[in-house]
């Protein structure tokens, strides 16, 4: 028997007299029904209230956010409008923080921040307060504290709500980081003033390297040999005169504007019944250096003899660097005179390549720095994108200068390369050897044309051969240990002259030879055949001549020592940079110009000088005579007399003071930025990590309210309505009249509606089915809902293998890592099919979501909006890698996305 077919007995049984079927018994039985109808609706309804109570209470929270969001838009209103003043940023606050609290007109508030204190007008120190910690450079640094000036109610921190506590501390981290922000700004203006002095520097150092460029093209000019440079006209039939430097025109006995832009023939008439047109015709049309030995040119002007080189400029033109040997075929002491005047000319080239290779070297190195320091601002400028606008003409002003160092550049490297060129047809052997073994053995790297000459070989055929394969004549003579202690030391070496036999000449030789070692790590060996030089000593005393002239007229300092280590000689360049006369410290010890530290140096270097012979980039410090100390570079050698005896040192002096303290403080520039940059990228670090956490942590927070919200819904209140919506069907049977069913169909109905609203919130608050039916059943529900129903997409979820996942975090992971998955194809893809892939592969678990939109955007990825309910893909990503899981993207052909996510099964 049912309960209303009982209700009915009782209610005929409870009327005395009735048969069962009186008018009056229905009456009542229909009336007592309407009553506990009623009461059944006063409980709906008091479930109602309390549906409505909870709903109050997240209306209260959404106003508390309110708050705290208007707080934050009125921080950032107030850093926009301060730019870069922290004080007037404090100052506003003590005015923003009482309106997003409970009682803001008995609010007060205090800022601590390093030394500084801000204060709200009504400020007076209380009983009742809270405060968060300001923090700079990951340190506290201060504190934002809030006062209630009276007694209130107590909260949930004294008479403080907790969105309250939650507002403070968001606050102090968002003030803590803007002042960050501010602080690094007016970092990086220094740090840009400090950019722009060093741009300075090195425009001071290209015009320095200018002066250089002109001071090796005056060495050129000033050249002893002969060199003339010519361009081939009437088909290569002839040639016309582009250069004739001083030399050649003074062996010639002809002025520079008598050949310049004249024909070879007509310049020179007799040339044609020489081997040199034949030979300047050859190298026009191979481009291959020539030697010419000694051959007589004969006209009705001139008759002599010449010894030339004639090789080929990129530039298409001819440059010949002769000499004119007459005298060494009439006399054998004139020639050695002239060949010792070409090995003092070499010596100057050399010298000059060098300070050209260091200068260079030290323009990358700026360079370098130039552009890391660049890299740095654009980094920089990601994070501080205010500063970067400011920046950007300073940026800019860096651009030019480093356009204009590209551009000296340029210039210097063809000045280099002529300088090669003409380095590569010296009369001087030069021989280039690379360390192999660990620098116990050596094979040719390069060779020039003179030892073609001098030692009968072809360079083509021992490039790359061992130094005792191409010279076996040196294995006895200790050459190779001389290259091993130059490679390990880097000290040069002056080998004494040897006798030498090589098997491809005939008889012997004498070769003087001087090692040393490049930068680049190879060692050069720079010799000549001396052995005419053996028996005639006379060129020793011509040469000091010609060193005495460019002693004088140097812009190096110059000076000759005694063996005791007085001065002897010293030129006006020396003066200059000590102060004092010659005349003055002439026979006074050179150690006592020496500051204290460096005095026993000296002594050290000039004992090793005397026994060595030679002295390499050694740096003293000299006081000079107006006190100031200057730091100065000394290379030098040791003269001698006939007799091989110690006569006196020939030393170069160099002021490098202004290039030590620019090294010096471009170091310091650098390790400050350097510092800079890991402090600021720590931190950021640190607080992505931080950012990261508090996302995941609030959308797990966010996930547990909603589910409980719904669990107490679905309890309560849908149980209720879903009982009354079957006992209206039974309220029908009593009553037939049209206006008593109309009431009831219009309860039922908004009955059912109530029901599906609270069903649909509660899918909306609660993961469907994600607990009772498991992962796929709830993927399913949602395609179905959300993305077929809703959105018009065709939708088709296949389930491939039976994977149970215990885990519940990582449940939900899945489940709303594939929802935001969705949620991107339906916002972006504008794609009309997706497909959902649910697997196991081994020991892991694999969802496959694919669709035929558009493809994937970057943009997309690099979102990380935790904002209503979503992960973002950066944070899928990172919540799969710390359950050791992956995500991999794919665009297919043709369109459409793949993206996989996989996790170990648990």
């Amino acid at each position: 028997m049912t309960d209303n077919e009982k209700f009915k007995d009782d209610d005929k049984s409870s009327i005395p007299g009735s048969d069962g079927c009186g008018e009056t018994c229905e009456l009542l039985s229909e009336n007592r029904q309407l009553s506990a109808a009623n009461q059944q609706l006063r409980a709906a309804e008091q479930q109602l209230r309390s549906i409505e109570q909870e709903l109050e209470k997240k209306n209260r929270d959404l106003r508390e956010r309110v708050k705290e969001l208007n707080c934050m838009y009125g921080l950032s209103k107030i850093s926009e409008e301060a730019g870069n003043d922290i004080d007037k940023i404090f100052r506003s606050l003590t005015e923003l923080i009482p309106q997003g609290f409970q009682y803001p007109d008995i609010t007060a508030v205090r800022v601590i921040y390093g030394d500084k204190v801000f204060t709200s007008k009504n400020f007076k120190q209380t009983d009742w307060c809270i405060s968060a910690d300001l923090t700079k450079d990951c340190g506290k640094h201060g504190s934002l504290e809030v006062y209630y000036l009276k007694e209130m109610p107590a909260c949930d921190e004294g008479p403080f709500l907790k969105e309250e506590r939650k507002l403070l501390n968001s606050l102090a981290s968002r003030v803590s980081i803007v002042a960050q922000n501010i602080i690094n700004t007016l970092n990086l203006k220094d740090s840009d003033r400090q950019l722009r002095a060093v741009n300075q520097q090195l425009r001071s150092k290209n015009e320095q390297l200018i002066v250089e460029k002109n001071l090796f093209e005056e060495m050129f000019e000033r050249a002893i040999n002969c060199i003339a440079i010519y361009e081939p006209t009437a088909d290569g039939k002839d040639f016309v005169f582009k250069g004739f430097n001083p030399s050649a025109q003074r062996t010639e006995g002809i002025d520079k504007e008598q050949v310049i832009g004249k024909r070879m023939t007509e310049v020179f008439p007799g040339v044609q019944d020489s081997s040199f047109f034949e030979a300047s015709v050859k190298v026009l049309e191979t481009g291959v250096p020539e030697y010419l030995p000694p051959f007589k040119y004969q006209d009705e002007r001139i008759s002599g003899w010449r010894e030339s080189y004639i090789f080929k400029l990129s530039s298409g033109e001819i440059v010949t660097t002769y000499i004119d040997v007459t005298a060494r075929i009439e006399s054998y002491q004139q020639l050695k005179v002239a060949n010792q005047q070409l090995r003092a000319t070499e010596q100057q080239l050399r010298a000059a390549n060098q300070q050209l290779v260091s200068s260079e070297q030290q323009l990358k190195a700026s360079n370098q720095q130039l552009r890391a320091a660049n890299q740095q601002l654009a980094a920089n400028e990601q994070q501080l994108r205010a500063a970067n606008q400011q920046l950007m003409a300073g940026e800019q002003q860096l651009r030019a200068a480093n356009q204009q160092l590209v551009s000296s550049k340029r210039e210097l490297q063809v000045s280099k390369q002529l300088f090669e060129e003409l380095f590569r047809c010296t009369t001087n052997c030069i021989a280039i050897y690379k360390a192999v073994e660990d620098g116990n053995d050596f094979i040719v790297k390069d060779i020039n044309l003179a030892v073609e000459k001098t030692e009968k070989l072809i360079r083509d055929e021992v490039i790359g051969r061992r130094v005792l394969e191409v010279f076996p004549g040196l294995a006895d003579l200790g050459f190779r240990e001389s290259l091993r202690h130059v490679y390990k030391t880097g000290t040069a070496e002056d080998i004494p002259p040897f006798k030498y036999k090589n098997p491809r000449l005939k008889g012997w030789g004498w070769r003087k030879n001087y090692l040393f070692k490049l930068p680049s790590g190879e060692v050069v060996a720079s010799y000549s055949d001396i052995t005419e030089k053996v028996n005639h000593e006379r060129m020793l005393r011509e040469s000091e001549e010609r060193f005495r002239h460019a002693y004088e007229r140097s812009p190096l300092g110059y000076q000759s020592l005694d063996k005791d280590g007085r001065i002897l000689k010293a030129n006006p360049a020396w003066s200059e940079l000590t102060g004092y006369s010659i005349e003055q410290m002439r026979g006074e010890l050179f150690v006592d110009l020496l500051s204290p530290e460096s005095k026993e140096y000296f002594e050290q270097c000039f004992a090793a000088f005397k026994k060595d012979g030679e002295m390499v980039d050694k740096n003293f410090e000299i006081i000079r005579k107006d006190g100031r100390s200057v730091l100065v570079s000394i290379d030098g050698k040791i003269g001698h007399d006939r007799h091989g005896n110690f006569k006196q040192t020939h030393c170069i002096l160099k002021d490098m003071t202004a290039q030590k303290q620019k090294e010096k403080e471009q170091e310091e520039l650098n390790r400050e930025l350097e510092e800079r940059v890991k402090r600021r990228t720590a931190q950021l670090d640190r607080t992505n990590e931080k950012l990261h956490k508090l996302a995941f942590r609030f959308s797990m927070l966010e996930e547990q309210t909603k589910k409980k919200i719904a669990e107490q819904i679905h309890d309560d209140a849908l149980q209720i309505l879903v009982y009354l919506n079957m006992k209206f069907s039974d309220l029908l049977e009593y009553n037939t009249s049209e206006k008593y069913v109309k009431i009831v169909k219009r309860l039922e109905k908004e009955t059912k509606d109530l029901i599906h609203r609270l069903r649909y919130m509660l899918f909306d608050l609660k993961t469907p089915m994600l607990t009772e039916l498991g992962l796929a059943a709830s993927i399913r529900e949602w395609l179905k809902k959300e993305v077929e129903e809703k959105h018009g997409i065709s939708t088709t979820f296949e389930d491939n293998g039976d994977v149970r996942i215990l885990d519940e975090e990582l449940r939900l992971i899945l489940y709303r890592s594939v929802r935001e998955l969705l949620t991107n194809v339906i916002k972006h893809a504008e794609a009309n099919n997706v497909k959902v892939v649910k697997e196991r592969l081994g020991d892991n678990v694999v969802i496959t979501v694919e669709d035929d939109g558009k493809g994937f955007k970057k943009t997309i990825f690099e979102e990380n909006d935790v904002s209503m309910g979503g992960f973002g893909l950066l944070s899928i990503e990172e919540r799969l890698l710390q359950h050791d899981g992956k995500l991999e993207i794919e665009d297919l052909p043709g369109g459409g996305t793949r993206i996989v996510l996989q996790v170990p099964h648990r």
